[in-house]
């Protein structure tokens, strides 16, 4: 699924980008597209559980019943970078910050009662897991300041925390499979630990942060480095036609 998103996505921005005609805000067309993505997966996965027999495994990993989950993540950079107003102004009456919270906890509450094999939550349940999880991510983004002294020290060291590991969550998400899947063993056929079931998990889960982190320093971020450079001189050139120079390559 996120392999052919990220194939999906560059595609269309490209597409809506040379078609806009209001260049300071090309990608406009966000939010309806975000909307119209969040219904189809909806009524797709719906089919793919209602309709015959219930095949709770599309509707859990097909493209076209998830990328919603994904496309809201676009909306809400789009509205942060392009849009900020109506961010800002959502998040800065206090009533709005809690109503928010109370709603993202009711939404990602619904993973704890119902199954992925629930017709229910294969229909909807998705769209709230990712609707609750938006809403933590915009709480987050908005709202500073409560704590203090001495509480509020720790939850930043708590914070930085967290913050590290998401500089690279992605590259642990990749590698914790394969961490799982070889690196306990190995480690129990070479050093004779781990053992138990417990420091099996703990293997995996300190592998999976380490090796995940590496191979992000490793591979994505020179890769980004890399996507800036190539970026920023297509941009260059991009600008110097635009104003007339550079015709002749």
């Amino acid at each position: 699924m996120e392999e052919q998103f990220y194939i999906f996505l560059p595609i269309f921005l490209l597409i809506i980008a040379r078609f806009s005609a209001k260049r300071e805000d090309p990608f406009r067309i966000i939010p309806w597209a975000a909307v119209f993505i969040a219904v189809f997966c909806v009524a797709s996965r719906a089919a793919s559980v209602h309709i015959g027999t219930p095949n709770f495994l599309m509707a859990h990993v097909a493209s076209h019943n998830r990328m919603g989950a994904l496309f809201c993540g676009v909306l809400i950079g789009y509205l942060y970078h392009f849009r900020p107003t109506i961010l800002e102004e959502l998040m800065r009456p206090k009533s709005n910050r809690f109503a928010m919270a109370v709603v993202s906890a009711v939404l990602l509450s619904f993973a704890y009662f119902y199954g992925i094999d629930s017709r229910f939550f294969a229909t909807f349940g998705y769209t709230f897991i990712y609707l609750g999880f938006a809403g933590v991510l915009l709480l987050c983004l908005y709202i500073h300041g409560i704590l203090s002294g001495k509480l509020a020290r720790l939850m930043e060291l708590v914070g930085s925390a967290a913050a590290f590991v998401g500089m690279y969550s992605y590259s642990i998400y990749l590698w914790h499979g394969p961490v799982g899947a070889w690196l306990p063993g190995l480690m129990r056929r070479t050093l004779g630990f781990p053992t138990g079931r417990w420091d099996r998990f703990a293997v995996y889960l300190v592998g999976s942060l380490v090796i995940g982190t590496v191979m992000s320093k490793l591979i994505e971020y020179p890769i980004l480095r890399l996507r800036d450079r190539i970026l920023s001189a297509s941009n260059i050139i991009a600008v110097a036609r635009e104003v007339g120079i550079g015709h002749d390559g």
